[in-house]
């Protein structure tokens, strides 16, 4: 992505491998072989091959304008005349448009709507009344009005969750306490990253169900702070609080997690009539969060979070690191 973004000033990243470019203001650029110095580049730089789409829209872009193997990697729909762009749609499966899963191929099928070009040629109402405006967009995005922002920054979440399956069965408190406090700062730090606050923190723990014979418990308790707050301190106190509510000690556990919820932007928090030290708090969870930045993370920790995590989740099977760390870089002999 970081190679990629050299070739565009707008990026919207979508996954771990799309992203999306706007190319405003290159009226005057041969696109076709830009892209192909994109995929050079990626190919050169970073030793994976892409493949690159050109189009109005971000549906027209995504993946039908990379279906073609002829094209060479770089297919670019906008210079394609009017006649040539439907043909090619005809040879486009409806299951292969951005946004039309295995479900709604099936739909669409009942209404011999089979390739991109059927659903192109569809009534936008008539599509909308039967699946919606998700759908009715994509209609109208493959007929180059486009319909999908660029987003060049990733929306706030609604909802936070860190969550991990132990290594062990755990069935003493003091474990599945370090294990929450470990949860509930990964969480926090996400919290504070996007400049948010949070109302509500739950806790759910989860006996493993693939095991008949044990006793079976998924509780799940949510704890409402007094003001909203993203500060680490009153976090992990509340997801100790959602603990004493479920914890059995009849039961071994299997998985425990803590999701934040009701979140706000930071700046529309209400603040406590009485007034409260939540701001000296959220000052020094940020200094905290810098310096595990800057130096590892967990270099600064609560003290319940236990370093040695006899409960962590098994990695015996985890990629080596080459790119990342030294005592891996793979050795040419």
């Amino acid at each position: 992505m970081s190679v990629i973004s050299q070739f565009c000033p707008r990026q919207e990243v979508y996954s771990i491998d799309e992203s999306f470019l706007e190319f405003e203001g290159f009226a005057r650029w041969n696109l076709t072989e830009h892209c192909r110095d994109i995929r050079d580049r990626v190919r050169k730089w970073v030793g994976i091959p892409v493949c690159v789409g050109l189009g109005a829209t971000k549906t027209l872009a995504n993946r039908i304008a990379k279906k073609d193997p002829d094209m060479g990697g770089v297919c670019n729909l906008s210079g394609m005349s009017e006649a040539g762009y439907f043909e090619y749609l005809g040879r486009v499966d409806v299951r292969d448009v951005w946004g039309i899963g295995g479900r709604l191929t099936a739909k669409l099928a009942s209404m011999r709507i089979l390739t991109a070009t059927d659903l192109a040629r569809a009534n936008p109402d008539l599509i909308r009344m039967r699946f919606g405006v998700q759908v009715e967009r994509t209609v109208r995005e493959l007929n180059g009005l486009p319909c999908f922002d660029l987003e060049t920054e990733p929306p706030p979440k609604q909802q936070i969750i860190s969550s991990r399956s132990f290594g062990r069965l755990v069935e003493d408190k003091r474990s599945l306490a370090e294990a929450l406090h470990t949860y509930v700062a990964r969480a926090g730090e996400k919290l504070r990253r996007q400049d948010s606050v949070c109302s509500t923190v739950g806790v759910f723990l989860m006996t493993n169900r693939f095991m008949p014979d044990e006793p079976q418990y998924h509780p799940m308790a949510s704890i409402s702070l007094p003001s909203p707050a993203q500060d680490g301190f009153t976090l992990a106190k509340a997801a100790l609080r959602g603990l004493d509510a479920v914890y059995k000690p009849e039961f071994r556990y299997q998985k425990a997690g803590v999701m934040l919820m009701g979140l706000a932007p930071a700046a529309q928090r209400q603040e406590s009539l009485f007034g409260d030290a939540s701001s000296r708090r959220q000052d020094l969870s940020k200094l905290l969060d810098g310096i595990n930045d800057r130096m590892a993370r967990d270099s600064v920790r609560l003290a319940v979070a236990n370093q040695s995590k006899p409960w962590a989740m098994k990695r015996g099977n985890v990629s080596p690191a080459y790119t990342s760390s030294w005592k891996q870089v793979a050795i040419v002999r």
